[in-house]
């Protein structure tokens, strides 16, 4: 499974937010995390980990377009997962 970084657009353009999204074998989205994505490491890694990841993020948010899930992604209740 492959996924980047995306900047999302919330339902009903509410917010935008910096999201990991998952896709399938051919490229089409088939989830995202629930929560933005946030940058923090363990105590053992350095802040080059931390540096490295955003740059990553930075890279992946400039060459991809405005993600626009489907709204019941964002209405699913009970979802303990971290991926929607």
């Amino acid at each position: 499974m492959n996924w980047n970084y995306r900047i999302v657009r919330y339902p009903d353009g509410r917010a935008f937010a910096l999201h990991e999204v998952y896709y399938d074998e051919n490229g089409k989205p088939l989830a995202m995390t629930v929560d933005p994505a946030t940058f923090v490491t363990d105590a053992e890694d350095s802040r080059e980990t931390v540096i490295e990841a955003l740059k990553m993020a930075l890279k992946d948010a400039e060459n991809s377009p405005v993600f626009d899930p489907p709204k019941e992604w964002f209405n699913k209740e009970g979802n303990d997962e971290d991926h929607i």
